[in-house]
């Protein structure tokens, strides 16, 4: 009986062992992201990763600084849905949540792969996501048509330019770089064109 017991016992630790070499399998390398991050004009300060070559930032941080723009949104959590839900056009109240601990960018940190569910309008979006320190971090390109947000690289500046959606009848001409000179022009309800160089 013994023997039985024993053999019960490294066989558990084994099968143990090996569902946990097989979920830490799953996971990838994360770095600090080294990029520099331009929000509706302004420098932002906020720690995102470089995960297989992409930028990912969690939704808290981007929802703090996009508060008071035309794409500002609020995050609460739908537990019947297992689903964060993003109410679009609502000012951003922070919760108690703990702010993202420091990271150090000499480091490698392991990210695991998650797919998160974001509800929008009552309509639900899987995006594919990675959890570090028990925070999930998005791609800003994944985020960028849910939210109405322009997102750009400047690989001359290594910037990360996120503009928050345009003004209704605001139009900006397609193909323009990032860091470049661009016209913008806004049509008035009398028909008055305003041009802005930027």
């Amino acid at each position: 009986m013994k023997r039985f017991g024993m053999l019960l016992v490294v066989l558990c630790l084994a099968l143990s062992v090996n569902v946990t070499s097989s979920y830490a399998d799953n996971s990838v390398n994360a770095k600090v992201s080294d990029s520099v991050v331009i929000i509706d004009g302004e420098q932002v300060w906020s720690t995102g990763f470089k995960i297989q070559n992409n930028n990912y930032f969690r939704l808290r941080d981007l929802a703090s600084s996009l508060s008071g723009t035309d794409s500002q949104f609020n995050i609460s959590l739908d537990n019947r849905l297992n689903a964060i839900e993003l109410l679009l056009g609502a000012t951003y109240v922070p919760d108690d949540a703990p702010r993202a601990p420091y990271y150090s960018p000499n480091k490698t940190y392991k990210a695991m792969p998650v797919a998160s569910k974001i509800m929008i309008n009552g309509e639900i979006h899987a995006i594919q996501a990675y959890n570090i320190g028990g925070s999930n971090y998005f791609q800003l390109r994944d985020l960028a048509g849910l939210l109405k947000l322009d997102v750009s690289f400047n690989p001359q500046k290594n910037q990360i330019i996120v503009e928050p959606q345009l003004p209704e009848h605001a139009y900006q001409t397609d193909g323009v770089d990032a860091g470049k000179t661009m016209l913008s022009f806004l049509i008035s309800q009398d028909g008055v064109v305003q041009l802005a160089l930027t």
